[in-house]
């Protein structure tokens, strides 16, 4: 799904995430906001879920994310949590 608002303030966010030395990594793809909601799925499944989420709309502040990371032999592991805002 494609973020409609905030994409300016996302792309500024994953900027300031690759800028960090201990974060950086070399993009295959250009960044783009957006939302996952289905991965490895067949092809029927995912075209259900886009016909069924079709007129969806979702307004929500975001606090905080978690960086993850993905080694070929694991699956997505939680690396980082980060609070946004500033300093509490």
């Amino acid at each position: 799904m494609t973020v409609a608002a905030g994409i300016s303030e996302c792309e500024l966010l994953a900027a300031a995430i690759n800028s960090a030395p201990e974060l950086r990594r070399e993009a295959r793809f250009p960044y783009h906001p957006h939302v996952t909601v289905a991965q490895d799925v067949p092809p029927e499944v995912l075209d259900k879920a886009y016909e069924d989420l079709a007129d969806f709309s979702a307004l929500f502040e975001v606090e905080a994310f978690t960086l993850f990371s993905h080694s070929g032999a694991t699956r997505w592991q939680p690396r980082r949590d980060f609070r946004l805002g500033g300093p509490n």
